[in-house]
């Protein structure tokens, strides 16, 4: 319970960051799509839309990240889920996190197809924001859990590894490398349980 109450006063003092306009994250991501699911206004929102990527390319990323959100939240909730009681808590979040991931790709979908507002990028924003906490904070703890768990040390070490990795997701979408960092250990944690999953599925077989 205690962590679960961490996790809400977490979530809660983000979104009073994005209300009180003190997370203002420039557009200096490396991964430009940061650039589109962060803008901080209906106008950055709008000439991100229609800056040097196509309308049709932003509809592309949108329309991709809808399959991509129910690997990692089935790969990701599905090793954590056997994790005990704290597993399942790491599992649930990255559920939530999978659908305010939804939320935000509906938004932005709607934004790339008509005339951007402020709420567009607010409802996107925020959705981010809540989705980028819940997936560092769950996929650290669910790593290291993992971690903790296995008998091998080289499988210990990597699932520590993706886990310190996340963990810098910590610091929020407002800095540039914390997400940078956090995603490429998101990235690195799906394809170790990937990896994991097959190596069992072979033994089993």
């Amino acid at each position: 319970m205690a962590g679960l109450g961490l996790v809400v006063i977490a979530i809660v003092m983000t979104l009073a960051k994005i209300e009180l306009g003190e997370v203002q994250p420039a557009c200096t991501y490396a991964t430009k799509i940061l650039c589109l699911e962060l803008a901080v206004s209906g106008e950055q929102l709008n000439q991100v839309i229609h800056g040097p990527t196509s309308v049709a390319l932003w509809r592309f990323h949108l329309g991709i990240d809808f399959p991509y959100l129910v690997f990692y939240a089935t790969v990701f909730a599905g090793a954590f889920f056997r994790a005990g009681r704290g597993g399942r808590l790491a599992a649930s979040l990255i559920i939530v996190a999978a659908l305010l991931d939804a939320v935000e790709n509906i938004t932005l979908l709607l934004a790339v197809g008509g005339e951007v507002t402020d709420a567009h990028a607010l409802w996107a924003r925020t959705a981010a924001h809540g989705k980028f906490l819940l997936l560092a904070i769950s996929v650290s703890f669910g790593m290291i859990l993992l971690g903790r768990e296995s008998r091998q040390l080289p499988a210990k070490l990597a699932f520590w590894l993706c886990g310190l990795l996340c963990a810098v997701g910590w610091v929020g979408p407002e800095s540039a490398v914390a997400l940078e960092v956090g995603g490429a250990g998101l990235a690195l944690a799906s394809v170790v349980l990937t990896l994991r999953a097959i190596s069992r599925l072979r033994q089993t077989g």
